[in-house]
């Protein structure tokens, strides 16, 4: 029998390792806790949230405005504050990576300009475009904008999910609700690699 592909001195073995036919040493619990630690550091496997905003929010005409979210239904890996910066999805230390993100809401019925969302990284003119919709009211109800894409993120990195809307006077996004549903206020992020 070949010899193993595995590191003895991490990861101990019940297989016959070295082609003697014979079982190999017991499992090392504390290495193999080290190995899911290096896990978690390298894969990040804790990094995601979803974050709600459970009222509405006025958004200015003519002008991208973030989005803010006092609620989470999940933020595994500290991504998100409830209390500062509420608009902001923030990279932790060792969770560096490609991340899918995206996000939603529905927009105040009124029947002119239109309505866009992009995700903005770090407050600057790094930006990516998502769904832009003409402005409509049917039995007042208005357009829902959303958008996901694939983000390449460092650690300190932050975006924010914002709306753009020209109705000509300040239009309320999403909806007042103690749960998440579809029409109130939506961001997340999922770390994939």
């Amino acid at each position: 029998m070949a010899a193993s592909t595995f590191d003895r001195t991490k990861w101990g073995t019940l297989v016959d390792d070295d082609g003697s036919n014979t079982v190999g040493t017991q499992w090392n619990k504390a290495k193999v806790a080290e190995v899911y630690d290096d896990l978690d550091t390298t894969l990040g496997r804790l990094a995601r949230c979803m974050l709600f905003n459970n009222g509405t929010q006025s958004i200015s005409s003519g002008a991208f405005t973030a989005l803010t979210f006092n609620a989470e239904d999940f933020d595994d890996g500290g991504l998100h504050s409830t209390v500062s910066n509420t608009s902001r999805i923030t990279i932790p230390t060792n969770m560096a990576g490609i991340y899918l993100v995206g996000g939603g809401t529905s927009c105040a019925a009124h029947a002119t300009g239109v309505r866009q969302m992009r995700i903005r990284k770090n407050g600057g003119t790094d930006t990516f475009g998502g769904d832009a919709r003409a402005g409509f009211s049917v039995s007042g109800i208005g357009p829902i904008v959303t958008m996901q894409t694939l983000m390449s993120l460092a650690a300190a990195d932050y975006i924010e999910l914002e709306v753009f809307q020209d109705s000509g006077g300040a239009l309320n996004v999403g909806q007042a609700g103690a749960t998440r549903n579809y029409i109130q206020s939506q961001f997340f992020a999922a770390r994939l690699l």
